[in-house]
């Protein structure tokens, strides 16, 4: 069958690509992409000038920034704010302002322009959505990535035994790693890592970490193994269940019509910079042609396969598609819970209303999935599990498994908050379109449940707070 995927939020799907400020010029408050071959063809007998340019640039951005490393720390913010101010002006516009080059022309040449939905400096880089042709798509991958993810979470909830293993495993973990815990634990909340305490015998906080993170990695790995392969055959790729779930790749949207520019920020850390991607526009449309399960084999193929892999019972539930959809609409229930507590807690109410809007769109039979850019960790899935049923055991030990400071209570710590159109929102939310499904599905018990919980309307007391000058 086919399926749709409506955006809810922001959605960055990345390709490993960014480009910099001379590879496109703002105007009109659109970003205007160029391809180098084209301005070397349009620049025609000034070209030999802008290399000339580019080669002095280059080589004044190279110098400072040697020389910030070379520079005494009572000097680094100096000659750091020497190195952005050059950065700030090697920019394709400014090369154009200075050579009398007309950008109305320029612009023609563009391979595609896209809105800008907050201020962008002209020399910022951007991160690139992945394309065919410039030419959006969401892979059949990512999909399937979030689908493995909530499967993943439905087995370790509902089988005793699987979840068993994995507190055993943690607990392990656990006992190797209490020698060190309280060294770690009095260093949290520090920025600096790589400080070495006295009573651990020099050896740096930062590789106490390393060593977690891998370790945990190698259960996270082990648990997937034993979840999704048959039992005779648990570390080969040919016996994972969901071998036989092929998701096509979307269709091929406009760049113009289907993507903006805009830009996320850490929300509850220390450091702030802004990071600009390219977002697939909530309300975006992207078609799939086809998701087959399992179940879509004929009968004498299943049976073959059945005996081949010789599957468990309870894995082969997973093979039909509404039980598929089932566990992607309770993960996402129990991800959403988890994000609003965060940002609950952190009395961010725009985003926590953000959610609530999210949280109403998922449906069993329609659900919502996370996808994109830093989202769908297995790390997550694991987490939210154990703080659901051992919260002493995850905060014991899974808040400190993390790559840096070792949290209090809800994992991770910071979060990424795009800026998109004067609001905020976190990013990747999207709904699964069944074919012939129709936005007429009543809300759940749950989430009436839920929505009768959350504040009125805190768009309406911020409103007035505002108009009688008190702050939020």
């Amino acid at each position: 069958m086919n399926f749709k995927i409506k955006v809810l939020s922001p959605l960055h799907i990345g390709c490993g690509e960014t480009y910099s400020g001379l590879n496109y010029i703002v105007d009109e408050n659109r970003l205007f992409y160029f391809e180098p071959d084209k301005l070397f063809e349009f620049f025609g007998n000034k070209v030999e000038t802008y290399v000339k340019w580019l080669e002095e640039q280059s080589n004044k951005v190279s110098e400072f920034q040697e020389a910030v490393y070379k520079a005494k720390i009572q000097e680094k913010k100096e000659v750091r704010k020497k190195l952005n101010d050059i950065k700030r002006l090697f920019h394709l516009k400014k090369f154009c302002q200075n050579n009398q080059i007309d950008l109305k022309s320029l612009k023609q040449l563009s391979a595609y322009s896209l809105p800008l939905k907050e201020r962008i400096y002209d020399s910022e880089d951007v991160n690139k959505f992945i394309v065919q042709y410039y030419s959006p798509y969401i892979p059949g991958t990512e999909i399937k990535g979030a689908i493995r993810t909530a499967i993943l979470y439905d087995i370790m909830k509902n089988n005793q035994e699987h979840y068993d293993d994995l507190k055993s495993d943690i607990q392990k973990f656990y006992n190797n790693f209490k020698d060190n815990k309280d060294k770690i634990e009095a260093v949290k909340n520090q920025r600096d890592l790589d400080k070495r305490i006295q009573e651990i015998g020099n050896k740096k906080i930062r590789k106490i970490k390393d060593d977690l993170n891998k370790n945990m990695a190698k259960l996270s790995e082990r648990l997937e193994e034993k979840a999704f392969n048959s039992l005779d055959n648990q570390r080969d790729a040919k016996y994972d269940m969901l071998k036989y779930l092929v998701i096509s790749d979307s269709n091929l949207k406009k760049s113009d019509e289907t993507l903006a520019v805009a830009y996320a920020t850490p929300f509850n850390t220390s450091r702030f910079f802004q990071t600009f991607y390219e977002y697939a526009k909530p309300g975006s449309i992207f078609e799939f042609k086809e998701i087959k399960s399992f179940e879509n084999l004929d009968s004498n193929q299943r049976n073959q396969i059945n005996e081949k892999l010789k599957f468990t019972e309870q894995q082969k539930t997973y093979f039909s598609l509404n039980r598929i959809l089932k566990c992607c609409y309770d993960f996402s229930s129990a991800l959403l819970e988890h994000e609003t507590e965060f940002f609950e807690s952190n009395k961010n109410h725009n985003i926590v209303s953000h959610l609530n809007m999210i949280s109403n769109e998922n449906r069993e039979s329609s659900p919502v999935l996370r996808i994109g850019k830093d989202e769908g960790y297995l790390s997550l899935t694991i987490g939210l599990l154990i703080k659901e049923k051992d919260p002493e055991l995850y905060k014991d030990v899974l808040i400190h498994t993390t790559k840096g400071t070792s949290y209090d209570f809800l994992f991770p710590k910071s979060r990424k908050i795009v800026h998109y159109d004067g609001k905020e929102c976190t990013s990747g939310w999207v709904k699964f379109l069944p074919e012939g499904y129709k936005e007429t599905e009543p809300v759940s018990s749950k989430q009436t449940e839920k929505i009768n919980k959350k504040p009125a309307s805190q768009e309406s007391m911020n409103a007035l707070m505002e108009k009688f000058g008190r702050k939020k």
